[in-house]
């Protein structure tokens, strides 16, 4: 494995207090991301952020504080979902010892050879169940034989359904394979005096294994870059001489089954070397300090070159996207900015490989089978933010957000139980009704939807290559029947192709608001704003300069208000 490699080598005192500030500092941050909170002091859970998918494979980073020896973990786990491993880390060390696990009446035990003694991180692979909304696993930790519920924690997530995968394809070697080089001709320098950039998406679950590499693992070659995900799941930059490597390293989990964004950039002029995760800088080295001599080995994508007489290291299990490789330093700002967006042209002396297409020959040392080309669930597009919903007059209006700019449609989806949906409208790309300070577009709908307590309300981002993707699910308590007390009897016709009659009733004598509004929950008419008398009363609505579509007649008095749906037609 690529840990035991790097760790051949004997720790110098400023490699030792290295060790110590990234220890303290990813104890600090896991503290401040901590989703659950702590039980007695002793199980904590980092969870990642966002919904989850259908049939997902995910990690979870559980935190064992060691204050007693830990004999395993049960997991209570929603229906369909299966913890697959359990693995743990000793503090101090990168070296994931395999747990386990056993499956009994649909809880799950993971028990330790022998007793984890001192503070643990416990990565939990799993499988996402096929239940929507929030699911919920249990996890109670077991001492001394004896499970221990007052120390355990509860996790959640919101799940969705799975992304399709689009027309794009992604890096993936199967069992057995070997990686894939690149010949050094096609890449930039990467000498410590030329500047480079190397960025591409990653998504794994897998633990010690090597993405990419410039080297073969002889001690006495020096090597600029090889990108590792260590035993904690971290993203691990590496750079050696004989007798020395420097690193860098993410604080958090990439190794949680979501696709993440990964760059390094060397820039000489300015003497230091950066790592990048989604698009921020988590560490830094002197580049004087990395890298000084150029090798001539090519670029390994999914793990090591292979020596001759060597075994294979472990190939790299996750899979890989848009691997651009630039002549030029990029600023952290300018990666942001192109990183979602599809591979372009790029400056003569530069590489960028999109996977969509057969590998180029000119590239490669030899030609790997067509099998490293699988279908992609990547997207590009910004995920459908801040997800909410109101009920007036039982009227439900929905707003979302997105910064995504390519979206050419939103299908707004409802459901009665959270699981079988149905589509009940459309908002186009342009019919945005605001925008925020950051950037993204504000939209909305309105839905008349059908008596019940509680509806489920999700939006599915249409993209123009065709590919989806669907947001969180809202859940919408409808509360109490509105009083009676106004009445909207109906209209006719209905569909209307110009004018109509609406109907309504008055229990009382009250002051009447009668409004038409459209889907994206602007009012386009007041039709009534008096006091009326009790009884029933009628008013021949003319849709003049008025588009065909589905509009809302709303009927408001200070003791009840209804609404009823309106579709015109030119």
């Amino acid at each position: 494995m690529s840990d035991d490699s790097h760790r051949a080598r004997s720790l110098t005192l400023p490699d030792l207090l290295s060790c110590i500030r990234s220890f303290a500092t990813r104890w600090l941050v896991a503290a401040a991301l901590l989703y659950a909170p702590l039980a007695f002091g002793q199980l904590g859970v980092d969870w990642p952020s966002g919904p989850l998918e259908v049939g997902q494979r995910a990690n979870a980073f559980l935190r064992w504080d060691g204050l007693e020896p830990l004999g395993g973990l049960r997991f209570e786990a929603p229906p369909g979902w299966t913890v697959e491993r359990v693995s743990a880390v000793r503090a101090g060390s990168t070296l994931p010892v395999p747990l386990a696990v056993t499956e009994r009446g649909g809880a799950y035990e993971a028990s330790a050879r022998d007793a984890l003694r001192g503070a643990q991180t416990l990565i939990v692979g799993l499988t996402v169940g096929p239940s929507l909304g929030y699911q919920t696993l249990r996890t109670v930790p077991v001492t001394e034989g004896a499970s221990r519920p007052g120390w355990g924690a509860d996790w959640s997530a919101l799940v969705r359904e799975a992304t399709p995968a689009g027309p794009g394809r992604a890096f993936h070697l199967g069992e057995g394979e070997r990686p894939v080089l690149l010949r050094r001709r096609v890449l930039p320098s990467f000498a410590a005096r030329d500047p480079f950039t190397l960025e591409a998406w990653l998504k794994t679950v897998g633990l010690s294994e090597v993405v990419l590499s410039t080297w073969d693992g002889d001690e006495d070659r020096p090597y600029p870059l090889e990108l590792v995900v260590d035993g904690l799941g971290r993203l691990v930059f590496y750079a050696g001489q004989p007798g020395r490597h420097e690193s860098m390293h993410s604080t958090a989990p990439v190794a949680d089954g979501r696709w993440h964004h990964a760059a390094v950039v060397s820039d000489p002029r300015e003497g230091w070397m950066r790592l990048f995760v989604d698009g921020l800088a988590v560490d830094s080295l002197r580049s004087a300090d990395a890298a000084g001599t150029l090798n001539t080995m090519s670029l390994a994508l999914g793990g090591r070159a292979v020596r001759p007489g060597t075994t294979p290291q472990r190939t790299f299990s996750g899979y890989l996207d848009e691997l651009r490789v630039w002549n030029v330093a990029r600023s952290g700002s300018a990666l942001r900015r192109a990183m979602r967006l599809p591979l372009s042209a790029l400056p003569e002396g530069s590489l960028g490989l999109s996977f969509d297409r057969p590998l180029p020959p000119e590239a490669l040392v030899e030609t790997p089978p067509e099998q490293v080309r699988v279908p992609s669930d990547l997207s590009f597009a910004f995920p459908v933010e801040a997800l909410e919903a109101s009920v007036q007059a039982g009227i439900v209006t929905l707003t979302w957000q997105t910064k995504d700019r390519r979206a050419e449609a939103f299908r707004v989806e409802r459901s009665e139980d959270g699981q079988r949906f149905e589509t009940v409208g459309t908002v186009g790309a342009s019919a945005r009704v605001g925008e925020t300070a950051g950037g993204a577009a504000r939209f909305a709908y309105t839905d008349l939807p059908p008596d019940g307590q509680v509806l489920y309300y999700r939006v599915r981002q249409l993209a123009p290559d065709g590919s989806e993707r669907v947001s969180g699910t809202f859940k919408l308590g409808l509360g109490a029947d509105e009083a009676a007390a106004a009445v909207l009897v109906g209209t006719s016709p209905n569909p209307f192709q110009g004018r109509t009659t609406i109907t309504y009733e008055l229990a009382r004598p009250e002051r009447v608001r009668l409004s038409v509004w459209d889907v994206a929950g602007t009012r386009v008419a007041t039709l009534v704003d008096e006091a009326l008398p009790a009884g029933r009363h009628t008013y021949r609505f003319a849709a003049d300069g008025l588009p065909s579509g589905v509009y809302f007649v709303r009927l408001e008095t200070p003791s009840g208000s209804a609404a009823h749906k309106l579709t015109l037609t030119r």
